[in-house]
């Protein structure tokens, strides 16, 4: 029989139990008291990372205020084209969810992959491990910015890529870790689950089944980067159709990055009712934080 107690959560359900602080939630107790330890755990593990660097440091509390993108494209009968098109921002309890659920999973997802790395290191087990430099970020520069997506933006366009290599140095010091593999999602990425049979196999004291080369060939981005590029493409397609349908109406849009080239202003905008970030040329000279209003044409270019 199984030790373990499934109970079945979503990230709102959960965030809704977390902020019930009458003890009303619909949870026995020994499930709220694990929740509450976790919650607790997570706090703790956010401020150490930030302690060590990590970038959460110099994000705050503006990393939950860059929404992500949804878009659905679904067959409609009266549509145009026979098409329903929707974007709209990530909210939270949508998809992978947010709010405090989402912090105390990350969160510990981190520290399982931080314990798996330091395991395999002095165990001396075959492992991929993922590795960061940090580039020089000026946290008065930051700070100077206005607070919410603009500084959000700004430290995260600083970020060096990661890189993956089978010695753990020089560590992650985007996620303030001196050791970090990725390995929580055996069921969608191969590579996670090649290292879950390296480390099972060392603790029953078999030879792990994979060499160093042999990981990385399973283990290396170029797998998911062909799919990551056609979503991308495929949402950028979708939503110059939506926009292009909405030709002549007006949108907020907030200017995350800018500079003057040829007398013209080229900039990063995000559109906080899709959810989206786009570029956008204008002739005005544009900085950081400044609001100003775009319609798409009849092409779904703002204009």
């Amino acid at each position: 029989p199984s030790l373990v107690k499934v109970e079945r959560l979503t990230y709102a359900g959960v965030d809704e139990i977390l902020a019930d602080r009458d003890g009303t939630a619909p949870i026995d107790a020994e499930g709220l008291t694990t929740l509450r330890a976790l919650e607790d755990a997570a706090r703790r593990r956010l401020e150490w990372r930030k302690a060590g660097g990590a970038l959460d440091g110099l994000l705050g509390d503006a990393s939950a205020q860059l929404p992500e993108m949804r878009v659905a494209a679904e067959r409609r009968d009266g549509e145009e084209d026979g098409w329903h098109v929707s974007v709209a921002p990530l909210r939270d309890g949508d998809g992978d969810g947010g709010g405090a659920a989402r912090r105390l999973v990350s969160e510990l997802m981190l520290l399982a992959g931080e314990a798996v790395a330091q395991y395999a290191e002095a165990e001396g087990v075959p492992l991929v491990y993922r590795r960061q430099a940090m580039r020089e970020i000026d946290a008065a520069e930051v700070d100077e910015l206005p607070a919410g997506p603009c500084r959000t933006w700004a430290v995260l366009r600083g970020q060096a890529p990661s890189t993956t290599g089978s010695e753990a140095a020089p560590g992650h010091a985007g996620l303030g870790l001196d050791r970090y593999a990725q390995c929580t999602s055996p069921i969608r990425r191969y590579g996670d689950l090649a290292i879950h049979h390296q480390i099972k196999a060392a603790i029953r004291g078999e030879i792990p089944p994979f060499l160093d080369g042999e990981l990385l060939t399973l283990s290396t981005p170029k797998r998911g980067a062909g799919a990551r590029q056609l979503e991308r493409a495929a949402n950028a397609r979708w939503l110059t159709e939506f926009l292009r349908r909405r030709a002549g109406q007006p949108l907020r849009a907030v200017v995350l990055g800018a500079h003057m080239d040829s007398r013209r202003s080229e900039v990063k905008v995000l559109l906080p009712e899709l959810g989206a970030i786009v570029d956008h040329k204008s002739a005005r000279d544009l900085k950081p934080g400044d609001e100003i209003s775009l319609a798409p044409d009849r092409n779904g270019a703002l204009v």
